[in-house]
């Protein structure tokens, strides 16, 4: 995620799903800015002003807090993913023939069951109401989005004053917009969110607490 402001010449970006950092010009340097892109999820975050050729050392040092701050495993799964190319690309899928299209209300209806008592504070959002806001393990904030032109079913992680649409790589983006397709975007965000959350995953059979 990565914001440019041509008219201040300010140019942000979030490093490693977790934390924004922002450099702005200013009369005496270059201010750099790192604050937490999850703000239930503390990580390192300061605000100083360098000198130019010092900005790269201050980039590093950012760099390095923040990677300590967040859970090994969470790290691991995100330099694996780096190490790949850092492409980003649906999740490989047999095909399948769709279910019926879920509704919103549907779709709250889905999340609850999936997430259980780790889910709060559902609420539709838009005039059609066509996006799902809501929080799990009382951390995390995502979506569910029916908006786009073609109507996609897509799933979305709040960081910053962005919402990231893939997680390690994988679109949050189901094949088809039906009760099957909502569950694996649901199985990617709550990958994420573990891993971010440092709790532990669900069994390979599926059992495991939600």
């Amino acid at each position: 995620m990565r914001e440019l402001d041509s008219s201040i010449g300010s140019a942000s970006l979030v490093i490693y799903d977790a934390a924004k950092v922002t450099l702005t010009p200013a009369s005496d340097g270059i201010i750099v800015d790192a604050r937490s892109a999850i703000p239930s999820l503390a990580v390192f975050e300061a605000s100083q002003t360098v000198q130019p050729e010092n900005v790269n050392l201050v980039l590093t040092e950012i760099d390095a807090s923040v990677r300590a701050d967040l859970p090994s495993a969470f790290i691991h799964e995100f330099d694996a993913w780096v190490a790949r190319g850092g492409e980003t690309s649906s999740v490989p899928r047999p095909p399948r023939t769709p279910g019926p299209r879920v509704t919103q209300g549907e779709i709250e209806h889905h999340i609850a069951n999936f997430w259980k008592t780790n889910l709060s504070n559902v609420s539709p959002s838009g005039g059609q109401a066509s996006q799902t806001l809501a929080r799990i393990y009382k951390k995390i904030d995502i979506s569910f989005s029916t908006e786009s032109a073609h109507g996609e079913l897509i799933g979305g992680i709040l960081l910053a004053e962005g919402i990231a649409v893939s997680a390690f790589g994988a679109w949050l983006s189901a094949d088809h917009s039906d009760a099957a397709g909502l569950l694996r975007v649901c199985e990617l965000i709550d990958h994420w969110a573990r891993l971010r959350l440092d709790l532990a995953l669900p069994n390979s059979d599926g059992a495991g607490t939600r």
